[in-house]
């Protein structure tokens, strides 16, 4: 399996020499050059490990870990000049999952970054976990769910995307989360209609960022008129034109959602 890692050092030399072992070993690597640009592209992309520098500019590793850990379970292995027991402990304090005192052999970094895969993956492979975003989708969701035949899990994670007009509103809550470790699990995600992708997008996010091996979509409906954020849907089921649609789990105003079909909304009489 191929890894994505997130190497946060000011110094480019070290950065490129570990860049490049651990290119070798088959693992996808992007560099941050300080804290800053770090937490930015983390908050874009998923990745499996970090390893953090603790002493650069702007603001230090342990600020950034910090903030790691206030959204993402994601291992992290601490690059310091510091020998200190008391800096160690600090990190661990932190929610480091390891440490590496320079300067170090890039293959004995190379080896830890191994043992910690080894670690949190271990027997965790294959492991399929479906999560239904409820309300919408937990009809969609049960006949689906009867139809896999491999061992399964399930769970339910509640977001507000809708209010009570037919736009989708751009702030995301996440009202249920999940009762499931999802680190290094397989997790196919059931959505009932995907239109912007804002909220979904997000939803991801949050996911990808508790170290699953794998993140599939699958959506009822698709209505790619609406896109906004770019969403990667592995399975839809039927793209539909920018029409409102009720029934089999939609709503409309939390009402409808019992109808046996799937229908097109007409104009409201007053």
């Amino acid at each position: 399996m191929t890894h994505k890692i997130l190497v946060v050092e000011d110094n480019e030399e070290i950065s490129n020499i570990v860049s490049q072992y651990l290119k070798k070993e088959g693992h996808e690597v992007q560099i941050a050059p300080n804290g800053f640009e770090a937490l930015e592209i983390f908050s874009k992309e998923v990745f499996h490990l970090v390893l953090l520098d603790i002493m650069m500019p702007g603001i230090s590793g342990y600020e950034v870990l910090k903030e790691l850990r206030t959204t993402s379970d994601v291992p992290v292995i601490m690059l310091t000049a510091k020998e200190q027991e008391v800096d160690r402990l600090k990190g661990f304090d932190y929610g480091a999952d390891d440490y590496v005192v320079k300067p170090f052999s890039p293959r004995e970094l190379v080896k830890r970054v191994s043992a910690i895969f080894k670690r949190v993956y271990k027997d965790k492979e294959e492991e399929l976990i479906v999560v239904c975003l409820l309300k919408g989708s937990v009809l969609f969701f049960s006949d689906l769910c009867r139809e896999i035949k491999i061992p399964m899990k399930m769970d339910f994670m509640t977001v507000s995307s809708y209010g009570n007009e037919f736009e989708t509103s751009r702030e995301v809550k996440i009202v249920k989360d999940l009762d499931e470790v999802i680190m290094g699990k397989n997790v196919l995600v059931i959505e009932d209609i995907i239109d912007s992708g804002l909220t979904l997008k997000r939803v991801l996010k949050i996911l990808g960022n508790r170290g699953p091996k794998s993140i599939s979509l699958c959506t009822l409906l698709n209505k790619e008129a609406r896109r906004e954020a770019d969403v990667d849907v592995q399975f839809v089921g039927f793209n539909i034109a920018d029409e409102f649609v009720l029934g089999y789990g939609l709503d409309f105003k939390q009402e409808y959602r019992n109808l046996p079909y799937i229908g097109v909304m007409g104009p409201i009489s007053e």
